[in-house]
């Protein structure tokens, strides 16, 4: 399915929900997620808003204590998973290709290209580096949606969605303004200086 959007019109943008910490991983600029793992491809390009569930398992919660994540997260000012906002648009990237996962190599990196893994590409493959593997999920069934553009809301909007990808932002679009560059964590207001 073709979704046309308007890059200056963010209600014609989709909106992918995920679970924290990979929400915010993924919106904030500083470059640790920059590629979203999920079952099925996409042949949209273009703007996605990325939405932190309201919902934290405790599995997930328990993530953010283990390395790479504890490290990212302590890179971009969260000192503990109790401080990832929840039930928010945080921020948005843009999708810029969608290739296979094609597992992983004997050095811990993933392998992606186009094509099928079980048949041929006429690309070669690209392997992953072994903190971004570890921060998405590269099973031979899985899709790497390959971003760009990363980039924080100054403040995130709540916003009620469930779990997965939505064809359309359903809200305001006069209160989304982006942060050119995101400061310091603030713990006050639970969100980045700007």
């Amino acid at each position: 399915m073709i979704v046309k959007t308007d890059p200056k019109n963010p209600n014609t943008w989709p909106v992918l929900t995920l679970w924290q910490p990979w929400a915010i991983l993924l919106a904030h600029p500083l470059g640790w997620k920059d590629i979203e793992t999920r079952p099925k491809p996409v042949s949209y390009r273009g703007p996605v808003f990325i939405h932190a569930a309201a919902a934290f398992p405790k599995s997930a919660r328990d993530l953010c204590e283990t390395q790479p994540f504890k490290k990212a997260l302590e890179a971009i000012g969260f000192e503990h998973w109790s401080q990832l906002p929840l039930g928010s648009i945080l921020g948005a990237f843009d999708v810029e290709d969608c290739v296979a996962s094609w597992g992983t190599d004997n050095l811990g990196r993933a392998i992606v290209a186009h094509g099928c893994p079980h048949g041929t590409t006429t690309q070669k493959p690209v392997f992953i580096s072994s903190t971004e593997t570890q921060l998405g999920n590269y099973d031979i069934t899985r899709y790497a949606w390959i971003g760009t553009n990363h980039r924080l809301l100054k403040q995130p909007i709540s916003y009620t969605n469930g779990q997965g990808y939505y064809l359309r932002y359903k809200g305001r679009p006069e209160i989304i303004h982006f942060m050119e560059v995101p400061g310091q964590f603030d713990p006050k207001s639970n969100w980045f200086t700007v």
